[in-house]
């Protein structure tokens, strides 16, 4: 793989919606084990059955909320109760999602970047979205490439999949 580009990053997360092993086997097998010196966390996301409930209280969890599993593992909720607009704008109970990390970042400051990137989602009108919009945005493009004929390159542009 020839490098087009010479910049500086100063940090680099690199996310799966799968496990550590998918991880690792994708990265070995595209021949990217160069990458493992620049990045500096490795995280999963999942979504998870796992769902908490608030002793006092009309509304379900409120949003952001972590349950830490182990150090390097927790359940975060992304959506819930906003006690800013003192309401919950959804119908059904939050499922959180499952967060694994290794490197070199808390597990506290992993979720505070999900939880941002859950709000960055511009083409719609609601507060947040339940993924981070560097998973939603890849779901979406997904989801128009597979209409694509066999052997049709797919466009590079981004207004492509606005």
């Amino acid at each position: 793989m020839e490098l087009k580009y010479s910049f500086f990053v100063s940090k680099l997360i690199l996310v799966f919606l799968s496990s550590f092993q998918s991880l690792f086997t994708f990265l070995f097998t595209y021949k990217l084990d160069f990458l493992c010196t620049a990045i500096n966390d490795f995280v999963t996301i999942r979504t998870t059955k796992i769902k908490l409930f608030r002793v006092n209280g009309d509304y379900p969890v409120i949003r952001g909320t972590l349950m830490k599993l182990e150090d390097t593992s927790g359940v975060l909720y992304t959506t819930g109760y906003i006690p800013y607009y003192d309401t919950y704008p959804g119908v059904h109970i939050p499922l959180g999602l499952q967060i694994d990390c290794i490197r070199e970042s808390s597990l506290r400051n992993i979720c505070k970047d999900i939880l941002a990137l859950t709000k960055i989602n511009f083409n719609n009108c609601n507060y947040y979205d339940s993924l981070p919009i560097t998973l939603r945005f890849a779901q979406k493009v997904g989801e128009i490439i597979q209409y694509l004929s066999e052997g049709v390159e797919p466009p590079n542009e981004y207004y492509f999949y606005m």
